[in-house]
């Protein structure tokens, strides 16, 4: 039986010290995340082999496999919005309360009821509480973005909640970040914008033969970070080109 103890280590001075800890501990056949805390210190969160579930957010509505994709699914209709809510689709069956391995969560907790500083104390939580992963909402945004998102935009994490409108513009300010402007203007590629959002959402396939996150050998279909444990692609390719290109309809 596999374990199910996450071994999380806190307080790491530098983030060299951090890395060096995680790859020993990957020599021991661990995953690991490094992660920055907000008082500047590192931390090395390692999952012990065979931990858990390896499934990404449950979302039992779109169950398509990688670059098997007859016939492509409509995306929602045109525009960014339509982009977007193709993506929520696979991530968390468009649920804004959904969270991980809960895709059709509603009240426990309902996230769209909190304040984001308080989501984030959840996600938190959660993670601490043995979950792989702190993604939630509609667009299944891990803790360290949100966080992040909030400082991008000055929210006051105490008093805004993360309801159905932040939550999509959270998501549009994301996908601002991997270069929605450049590929509407014509200066970024439809394969190199579709990697980047695969960046983003690890639900989303490259369409093209590339590198993953950590310099593996991707073929179209994969997640950018397949083969990591956790994570892999839900749509097929000609979807995901289809939904990429129709943000310019």
């Amino acid at each position: 039986m596999a374990a199910d103890v996450i071994e999380e280590r806190f307080g790491i001075a530098t983030e060299q010290e951090a890395q060096d800890l995680a790859v020993t501990m990957r020599l021991n056949g661990w995953a690991c995340e490094v992660e920055q805390e907000e008082d500047g210190t590192w931390m090395v969160r390692a999952y012990p082999p065979g931990f858990g579930s390896t499934d990404p957010a449950e979302n039992p509505k779109e169950p398509e496999d990688g670059a098997h994709d007859s016939p492509p699914v409509d995306p929602a209709p045109g525009g960014v919005q339509g982009l977007l809510d193709f993506i929520a689709r696979f991530e968390s069956g468009g649920n804004y309360n959904a969270y991980y391995v809960r895709g059709n969560n509603q009240n426990d907790p309902r996230l769209t009821s909190m304040f984001v500083g308080n989501v984030i104390d959840w996600q938190r939580a959660y993670v601490r509480g043995g979950s792989p992963s702190s993604a939630a909402g509609k667009y299944q945004i891990i803790r360290k973005t949100l966080q992040s998102l909030v400082r991008d935009l000055n929210l006051d994490a105490r008093t805004v909640r993360f309801n159905s409108a932040v939550q999509d513009a959270l998501a549009l300010h994301l996908l601002k970040g991997r270069g929605l402007d450049k590929y509407l203007a014509g200066t970024l590629s439809t394969t190199g914008f579709a990697k980047n959002v695969a960046m983003e959402w690890a639900s989303m396939p490259v369409i093209a033969s590339t590198t993953g996150h950590k310099g593996q050998a991707l073929v179209a279909g994969q997640s950018y970070y397949a083969n990591d444990g956790l994570n892999k692609s839900l749509v097929g390719v000609a979807s995901y080109r289809r939904a990429i290109e129709t943000v310019k309809a």
